[in-house]
């Protein structure tokens, strides 16, 4: 499997495993269950997916904050190397949150960036996404251009 996250509500705490398994379509296991979903549908605060019959809306509060079903959920990010961080820790990274392809880089190596800064345009269910820069700083190495197709959790871009 591929990412995992930890994701917390109330005194629940539960690891997930993550698996890109193509543009659309994930595959998760929680335990010992495992999901295939679909991605209907993604706006920059919102997803909407398909798991089984069910439709599923996740909304994004803040970073690392989501409400689903009504229920407040924390999400951690647990990387293969075993360091834990939530989504508003970016550790001078930039990845991809969905499968897609890169339709157009927009910044350089070296180039200074301010938080909310253009960074690329991912292209993903036929719809272009544009990435933002999650801070200021300064680009160390940009990681992919025009044309490549990335994974979730793909690294695109680094930052100083």
């Amino acid at each position: 499997m591929g990412r995992k996250i930890i994701f917390e509500s109330g005194s629940t705490r539960e690891s997930a495993e993550i698996d890109s398994t193509g543009v659309r379509h994930a595959r998760i296991r929680i335990g010992d269950i495992l999901f295939d979903c679909e991605l209907v549908h993604r706006t920059a605060d919102e997803v909407v997916m398909r798991v089984g019959r069910r439709t599923i809306r996740v909304h994004q509060v803040q970073k690392g904050q989501y409400v689903v079903g009504g229920r407040t959920i924390k999400v951690t990010d647990r990387r293969q190397n075993g360091e834990h961080r939530t989504d508003t820790q970016m550790a001078g990274e930039l990845r991809a949150v969905m499968p897609g392809m890169v339709v157009k880089v927009m910044v350089r190596e070296g180039q200074e960036v301010e938080a909310g800064t253009p960074v690329l345009v991912l292209e993903a269910m036929k719809m272009e996404n544009e990435v933002k820069s999650p801070g200021s700083g300064k680009v160390k190495r940009v990681h992919v251009k025009a044309g490549d197709t990335v994974e979730t959790d793909a690294l695109l871009v680094e930052f100083e």
